[in-house]
């Protein structure tokens, strides 16, 4: 006899990871960012885009980033 156990305990682990390159584009000097959240291992979603105001500082460039990772999040 087949059959499909399934537990009534399942793991998920959420992964999620931000990323920036500070003032990467040489025309108007706007950083690019990117996140990808995991599940259990397996992407399931992510984006890359040109962030929508002129970060000062890196470390400003860490927090947009850092930022739109956490709005997708929610």
């Amino acid at each position: 006899m087949l059959g499909l156990t399934q537990s009534s305990y399942i793991v998920k682990i959420l992964e999620g990871y931000s990323d920036d390159s500070f003032q990467s584009d040489d025309d108007d000097a706007k950083s690019q960012s990117g996140f990808v959240f995991k599940l259990n291992g397996g992407s399931v979603v992510w984006k890359s885009s040109k962030q929508p105001t002129t970060a000062d500082s890196t470390i400003e460039a860490k927090y947009i980033a850092a930022l739109e990772a956490a709005k997708k999040a929610v």
